[in-house]
């Protein structure tokens, strides 16, 4: 039976990307409703960010809805239109790429938490 998820901004996602995806990650869906790996590329469709480590092959929490901490790759603007790397880490969005949502607070480097408000759809960048 499918997942309930009305009334919620969290989902569970199975980790089968081979290696533990840790917390503040942005994540992409998988071959399957409830499988979550990192982005292959800047222009893949989000599903989410990680709210806890996941092991490969381990089930945690993704949410995908709301305003949400995310480590940063480098420093990124309040209002800058965000992008996931393949890392899964928040960077300010080129060209082309799929927007994750907009920075709602100011980094200044990379390992730092920007808060996102996330983007339920597909939205490229400008």
């Amino acid at each position: 039976m499918p997942e309930v998820t009305t009334g919620t901004v969290f989902r569970s996602g199975k980790n089968v990307s081979g290696s533990t995806i840790v917390k503040n990650r942005f994540v992409s869906q998988g071959t399957t409703y409830q499988e979550v790996v990192l982005p292959a590329a800047v222009t893949t469709q989000g599903y989410g960010v990680t709210t806890e480590d996941i092991p490969d092959q381990g089930t945690g929490s993704i949410q995908v809805e709301g305003v949400k901490e995310v480590e940063c790759s480098a420093a990124i603007a309040i209002g800058a239109l965000i992008q996931s790397g393949t890392d899964g880490r928040a960077a300010t969005a080129v060209t082309s790429s799929m927007v994750r949502g907009i920075a709602r607070s100011a980094t200044t480097g990379s390992g730092q938490l920007v808060e996102v408000e996330l983007w339920v759809g597909r939205f490229i960048a400008p």
